[in-house]
């Protein structure tokens, strides 16, 4: 990519708030337009996706690597191989699909104040999604630290609302340190004894531990496989804006959501293996979508400056025949297919005719359609061409 081209594709990246702000705080960064790119791809809300795409939602900590500007909510986790970056707590489903995240921004975290006051801040942040979907009643508070470490280690302590057909149950256990869990489906349920080792006595013992975090355990992962699928294709930049940064990281994580979400829905129709996309031709149909759809297709303007004379005549090159135009590749996206934008039959110089790519056809022709590339009949006998362009399913 050239530079000016580069220049052009960050200059539509704009926003007065940013660039009127010293870029420091994370207050003046465009938390809505982020979070309409993320959430409102999904055309189910957030309960049918927890009935029908994930048997368990799990919030965990997904890190943004910033390696670059001054920010002051940078974090540092150590033992990572980028240690420096922004903490974004995801809600995450078990394959990995994003439903909602928040920005960690220390004290300003976008969290209840009630909330945050009552559990703390890193419980509030799970709390805060299941406020966001499900009205929940807390009216009885959770014990303390210190008070289940004198009960003993595979204490449990729960919590549950009275809100008909909402209920919510927040499970407290107390292991090695305390570990707090929300869900609305499970709370402590059925329970197991697990081993674990006793450094004080310098011996193994028996916990008793909750079906709640069995489910955890066996479901957590969805964070770290997103994580995954970013890392693959991710769109770097040479910007050391943090904004920008970010805002190249949603449209990594939108883009791995889409591809989670067009998976499911490839096993659900049964569509054979050979013609689903990977993550990286889904990301090449995206763009190739996002580019063409609804462009005309002018003509490439030449290059320096028009000739004056009007006898002129530009020699013209004969191209070797290995560089003939290619047709008839891939079949194009509903979305370019059904634009109506520039669909201009054009005729090959092939010896042979090619078989018409309409399903129902049979004929062969030398037609083809210069913005799809590929050949269909156009003639008094057929209507292919106006079929292949109007018709949802050829």
């Amino acid at each position: 990519m050239s530079k000016l081209r580069s220049s052009d594709i960050l200059s539509i990246l704009y926003d007065s708030e940013i660039d009127n702000s010293s870029g420091d705080e994370i207050d003046d960064f465009p938390h809505e337009e982020l979070d309409n790119l993320l959430v409102e791809f999904a055309s189910s809300d957030i309960e049918e996706a927890i009935e029908e795409d994930d048997d368990s939602i799990i919030i965990q900590t997904n890190k943004k690597d910033i390696k670059w500007g001054h920010l002051s909510i940078k974090q540092y986790i150590r033992n990572k191989p980028n240690p420096w970056g922004i903490k974004i707590f995801v809600l995450c489903g078990e394959g990995g699909i994003v439903y909602d995240f928040v920005l960690y921004q220390g004290a300003n975290t976008e969290i209840d104040s009630q909330v945050q006051k009552q559990f703390g801040q890193g419980p509030g942040v799970v709390f805060v999604p299941l406020v966001r979907y499900v009205l929940i009643g807390l009216q009885n508070p959770i014990l303390s630290d210190k008070n289940l470490a004198k009960i003993g280690r595979g204490t449990t302590f729960e919590v549950r609302s009275d809100v008909p057909s909402c209920n919510i149950g927040l499970v407290q256990w107390y292991d090695n340190k305390v570990v707090n869990l929300a869900s609305n489906f499970i709370t402590s349920g059925n329970t197991d004894v697990v081993r674990r080792w006793d450094k004080k006595n310098k011996t193994y013992v028996d916990v008793e531990r909750p079906e709640i975090v069995q489910k955890y355990n066996k479901s957590m992962g969805g964070v770290d496989n997103m994580d995954k699928l970013i890392s693959y294709y991710r769109t770097f930049i040479k910007s050391r804006k943090w904004t920008l940064r970010m805002i190249a990281h949603a449209y990594d994580m939108t883009a791995a959501n889409c591809w989670l979400t067009y998976i499911k829905d490839v096993e659900y129709f049964k569509i054979q293996k050979n013609k689903r996309y990977d993550l990286l031709h889904f990301r090449m149909e995206l763009a190739n979508g996002l580019i063409n759809v609804g462009k005309p297709t002018t003509p490439k303007r030449k290059k320096g400056r028009p000739c004056t004379r009007d006898d002129y005549e530009p020699p013209q090159k004969a191209s070797p025949p290995s560089l003939n135009r290619k047709v008839d590749g891939k079949q194009p996206s509903n979305e370019l297919r059904l634009d109506t934008v520039d669909h201009l039959p054009d005729f090959d110089e092939l010896k042979n005719a090619t078989k018409c790519k309409l399903k129902t056809c049979t004929r062969r022709t030398h037609m083809f359609c210069s913005k799809c590339k590929q050949h269909l009949c156009l003639d008094g006998k057929s209507k292919c061409f106006r079929e292949y362009h109007l018709n949802e399913i050829i």
